[in-house]
C-alpha cells in the first residue's frame, strides 16, 4: 500500500490518555494507522483535566505523541450528574470538533464507542 500523506483523520476517545485502554489498544492502533500514511490527531476526554493534569505533563504527553505521528487534543471529561454531564460533553466535543475540523478538513471521523461517535 502506497502511503497517503494527504488523508487525515480523527480518533475520537472519551476515554482518558492515561487510562489503561487507550494506552494498551488506542496507542498502538493508531501508530500502525500512521505509519500506512494517514495524519492522525486523537481526541480524549479526560477525567478531571484542570486538576490531573499539569501543563507540564500535556506538554511532555502531546510531545510524545507526536513523536509517534499523532497530534493529541483534548476536553475536560464530566461524570456528574451523568446523563447531563454526558450530554455536556457531547454538545463541547461537537462544537470543538466543528472548528478542529474547519481548520484541518479530516477526511474520516473515527470513534471509540458510541457516545464519541455522537
Amino acid at each position: 500500500m502506497t502511503p497517503n500523506r494527504d488523508l487525515k483523520t480523527l480518533y475520537i476517545c472519551y476515554f482518558g490518555l492515561r487510562e489503561p485502554l487507550v494506552q494498551t489498544q488506542v496507542i498502538p492502533y493508531l501508530r500502525e494507522i500512521q505509519k500506512g500514511g494517514v495524519r492522525v490527531s486523537l481526541l480524549t476526554f479526560e477525567p478531571d483535566l484542570k486538576n490531573s493534569w499539569t501543563p507540564d505533563e500535556i506538554e511532555v504527553e502531546r510531545k510524545r505523541l507526536e513523536q509517534i505521528g499523532i497530534t493529541w487534543h483534548r476536553l475536560a471529561y464530566h461524570k456528574r450528574p451523568s446523563a447531563p454531564a454526558t450530554l455536556y460533553d457531547t454538545l463541547a466535543g461537537a462544537r470543538y470538533i466543528k472548528r478542529l475540523h474547519a481548520a484541518e478538513r479530516f477526511d474520516v471521523f473515527h470513534a471509540r464507542v458510541h457516545v464519541p461517535a455522537l
